[in-house]
């Protein structure tokens, strides 16, 4: 009982940090506004089956997340704290679901309350909940799957087939078929490790399947009835083309480049399973239950994301959890010696990193990059400092859990100056709300705005209301599934007679004109329209 209460002491500590300064910036370029904007505006229109960005429909990614986003929206407004709030509440289930499944496999609650502590300390489970994207959600997900397949397996706990059959189905409904990887090798792991009875009965087996088809093809079923080529749309350019074309999204990657994420987003806890390759007290292949693990939740899965032709580094999200339990099985044999040298290595790095926060930005603005400094960023510099400091004098009588709360606890300071930070430099960083400010500040807010050749969906985020994009022949949309007419309300496409003609009309009539780039020799003319301009950044507001 004592350890729940640490663990619930240790989330609820989690959960407020990752609340206080969820607000201090704005949605950033590019997929967290693309989400964030998306989720508003069908928030706005009321319609929950066709999403759209800046007005065209926009089919790349099932509805799960808008929905949720929207919801946000619905409960604290059309804002980045409402656009963020469920992936914080994610990211702690998920820490819930971690000390679950470990209690589960190893019915320890030290030890599972260590793999929580260490799978949120990790930069990268940090990160996918301070960044409006599907991956957090789905790790959620799949840690929910992993904890009902372990139920019923390990306890023949019947309403555990059911709950993996809905978890799946809403997985599908969340990021299509990436919810089965995980899930996949680890009834391997089950299967041959455990060597559990693999048998389920046939009548919760056939229900189960046509709960969880019903449930995770329902969305894809009805936009496909209503629109019929979205059924190849979704095969061959969302599916086939994702494994297969590494031009499609243009996020091909070279064959290092998740090993490199893996090693470096684990950091510092990554130093101890190389370590562990090599040190003969707790060496990893002769360590049973984590080497296990290592294959089925780890190598495996990270060698069918490294074949993906289609690579960004939060797909390898949901083989975090396990990596966290493999830490927890090599801390259990770590003998005192490593484990007090790895204490102060810890501290070491967060020391280290406390003083890059604190001293970083003053150093770079004295080498001439404008950056914004700022009193909250200071302190929270100073906090990260003091925090290590503090968790490593005060957490002495358990010095593995002491390892995991001096990382827990700095990183998370950290993650308060990081959001500091952003906020004070939005521009930089790929933000726009500095945009709409001075766009509300010089009461343009009624007027029309228009954008010049850039995807910009974190403006329209930051203004919620719907703004026109030129596009000059630097940005592709997809617009084969348009019904109507309407969307070339937003966009105007220059090699068009017609287009231009109803972009003359709009800049004859008080409108905002916003451009990160000359204009073309072809729209140059439209600049005769304004007789004001300002510059933020890179971006230049003509009014």
């Amino acid at each position: 009982m004592k350890k729940d209460r640490y663990l619930y002491i240790i989330l609820a500590i989690a959960f407020i940090a990752l609340l206080v300064n969820l607000n201090s910036w704005s949605v950033i370029e590019a997929s967290e506004a693309r989400y964030a904007e998306i989720s508003r505006e069908m928030f706005r229109s009321g319609d929950l089956f066709h999403p759209t960005l800046l007005n065209i429909y926009h089919y790349h990614k099932p509805p799960f997340t808008f929905w949720l986003t929207a919801l946000g929206f619905q409960l604290f407004g059309v804002n980045a704290f409402g656009a963020r709030f469920f992936l914080q509440l994610s990211l702690i289930v998920q820490g819930i679901l971690v000390y679950l499944i470990s209690m589960r496999l190893f019915g320890d609650k030290m030890r599972s309350l260590l793999a929580t502590v260490i799978y949120i300390s990790f930069p990268l489970s940090l990160m996918g909940a301070r960044n409006l994207t599907t991956d957090s959600f789905l790790t959620t997900l799949v840690l929910v799957v992993i904890y009902c397949m372990t139920t019923y397996y390990l306890k023949r706990q019947v309403w555990a087939i059911y709950g993996t059959a809905i978890f799946i189905g809403i997985g599908f409904l969340t990021k299509g078929p990436a919810i089965f990887v995980v899930p996949f090798f680890y009834w391997f792991y089950l299967m041959l490790s455990r060597q559990v009875d693999y048998r389920v009965p046939i009548k919760h087996l056939l229900a189960s399947f046509i709960i969880c088809v019903s449930l995770g093809l329902s969305w894809y079923i009805y936009v496909g009835q209503q629109v019929p080529q979205l059924t190849d749309y979704f095969l061959g350019r969302q599916l086939v083309a994702r494994v297969l074309d590494d031009q499609a999204f243009e996020r091909a990657k070279p064959a290092w480049y998740y090993p490199l994420i893996l090693s470096t987003t684990t950091l510092p806890w990554f130093l101890i399973y190389i370590a562990s390759l090599f040190r003969p007290s707790y060496r990893l292949f002769k360590m049973v239950e984590a080497r296990q693990l290592s294959l089925y939740w780890l190598l495996l899965p990270l060698f069918i994301f490294t074949l993906s032709s289609s690579k960004l580094m939060m797909y390898l999200l949901p083989i975090y959890p396990g990596l966290a339990m493999i830490l927890t099985c090599l801390l259990a044999n770590m003998v005192s010696s490593d484990l007090k040298r790895f204490t102060q290595a810890f501290l070491g790095f967060y020391l280290i990193l406390g003083a890059i926060a604190l001293l970083g930005p003053t150093i770079a603005r004295s080498l001439g990059v404008d950056i914004v400094v700022t009193w909250q960023m200071t302190l929270s510099g100073l906090l990260v400092i003091a925090i290590t400091l503090l968790t490593y004098r005060v957490e002495r009588q358990r010095p593995k859990l002491r390892l995991g709360l001096i990382s827990l606890f700095s990183i998370l300071t950290f993650i308060i100056y990081g959001g500091y930070f952003i906020g004070a430099n939005e521009l930089l960083i790929g933000g726009t709300r500095p945009i709409a400010q001075f766009i509300r500040a010089q009461g343009l807010e009624d007027q029309t705005v228009i954008v010049y050749n850039k995807l910009l969906p974190s403006l329209a985020f930051n203004l919620d209301r719907d703004i026109i994009t030129i596009n000059d022949g630097g940005i592709e949309r997809e617009t084969q599934f348009q019904t109507d007419e309407q969307w070339r309300k937003f966009w105007i496409y220059t090699n068009e007679p017609d287009a231009m003609n109803y972009l003359q009309s709009l800049v004859k009539k008080p409108s905002v004109l916003v451009t990160r780039s000359e204009l073309s020799a072809e729209c140059s003319w439209i600049l005769e329209s304004y007789s004001k301009s300002q510059v933020l950044g890179k971006w230049t507001i003509f009014y």
